[in-house]
């Protein structure tokens, strides 16, 4: 007999990170003795949660996941965060007297601090806590919460109380683990122990042929990519001072931004004539990224050297290795520093010295075979089916 399980997500079911790790891996666990169930949270503002793009999503893993809505709504003088733990906790009690689950699955603060609730209702039940990130810290540095004040130092005896209590707790970086040991005593001796690391993965496209490597080779054009967001801790105006420099010291530079959220990097470019011409920008959608990438001939990672990267695991990372490129790293972003020193599969930015860097990179793109390197590098680190089977070890122990 299967076992039901809820994955309770940290956003909408349309969100691309959710898209690329959280469904592919409820698929794996659905054909592994494991029935799957999904809490995903919509609101009726968001672009995110476009009808037609979410129906597109269901459709496609309709066999696989039992699909559970819930819509945030806002009530006078109610902080939404607060009715909707509330909203989602009563619901989840409901449909656990039905499904008896074994195992709940949080993604990130919200969603555990859900199952912390649920955990002191229905004590029997096993949670983990996803930890993708430093979401208080996050909290602070988008400038949504004051550092040091009431609600946030509640915050953190919260997480506290939720990593004591968490049955098993997933970070994504060795960092992450080190930090979380040394910040999180009250989680109690053996915290070591319930901890795994599991980086971000992704797909690994192993039909990438010959011929587009070979394509990529002789390219009059040395293109550098960025594909992702514009949020605060992508750094649109690193990218931009990089690509200035890049376009001083490589002959037939050129620049693709590929992004869902393409106007700030269009109003931070466009101010620089030079650079605005050798830019293509090009809005897709999460599952047409990939493509972009492969004419491409190296990835630009250029985050901040600050807590929220020191422990992070950039999904970009393992997706610019997976195509063949190898990555313009700045030190400091989670294990990344290691993987490149490791296999030479990129540049390390130290001190913000660009000149230095892109000379390494042009000594490292005259290697004839840094673009193979970094595709079986991707396969041997970053395939997301390694990540899989690492998650239904921890469902299995529980």
């Amino acid at each position: 007999m299967k076992i039901n399980v809820l994955f309770i997500s940290d956003s909408s079911l349309a969100n691309p990170v959710v898209y690329s790790q959280g469904l592919p891996l409820l698929k794996f666990l659905t054909s592994n003795n494991y029935n799957c169930f999904m809490i995903h949270f919509e609101s009726v503002n968001s672009e995110e949660s476009n009808e037609e793009k979410l129906n597109d999503v269901k459709k496609l893993y309709k066999d696989f996941i039992n699909f559970q809505r819930i819509i945030i709504k806002k009530y006078p003088f109610l902080p939404v965060s607060l009715v909707t733990v509330v909203r989602t906790v009563k619901f989840i009690v409901s449909l656990s007297v039905k499904y008896k689950f074994i195992v709940f699955h949080a993604r990130s603060f919200y969603p555990a601090l859900i199952c912390l609730v649920i955990k002191y209702i229905l004590p029997k039940t096993k949670f983990i806590y996803d930890n993708r990130g430093l979401f208080i810290e996050e909290g602070i540095f988008n400038g949504r919460w004051k550092e040091g004040g009431l609600l946030v130092k509640f915050l953190i005896k919260v997480e506290c109380l939720i990593v004591k209590k968490a049955d098993h707790i997933v970070v994504v970086s060795k960092a992450f683990k080190k930090y979380m040991l040394k910040n999180f005593i009250a989680g109690g001796t053996q915290l070591d122990k319930k901890i795994t690391v599991i980086d971000n993965k992704t797909i690994i496209y192993p039909e990438i042929s010959s011929e587009t490597i070979n394509k990529r080779k002789k390219n009059k054009d040395i293109v550098a990519v960025f594909a992702g967001s514009a949020a605060g801790w992508q750094n649109v105006f690193e990218i931009k001072s990089f690509a200035k420099v890049c376009s001083q010291y490589i002959p037939n530079f050129k620049l693709k931004i590929v992004s869902y959220q393409l106007n700030d990097f269009i109003k931070e470019i466009k101010n620089d004539s030079s650079l605005y011409n050798i830019t293509d920008f090009i809005q897709v959608k999460s599952s047409e990224v990939f493509k972009y990438l492969l004419n491409a001939n190296f990835g630009i990672l250029l985050r901040d050297n600050i807590l929220i990267n020191n422990v992070a695991s950039p999904l970009k990372f393992a997706e610019y290795l997976s195509a063949g490129l190898p990555v313009m790293l700045r030190e400091g972003i989670g294990d990344t520093e290691q993987i490149i020193k490791k296999y030479n599969v990129g540049v390390i930015i130290k001190e913000n010295d660009y000149e230095s860097a892109i000379s390494e990179l042009q000594e490292l793109l005259n290697d004839k075979d840094v673009y193979r390197r970094c595709l079986k590098i991707a396969d041997k680190e970053f395939n997301i089916n390694i990540s899989f089977k690492q998650y239904q070890e921890i469902y299995d122990k529980l």
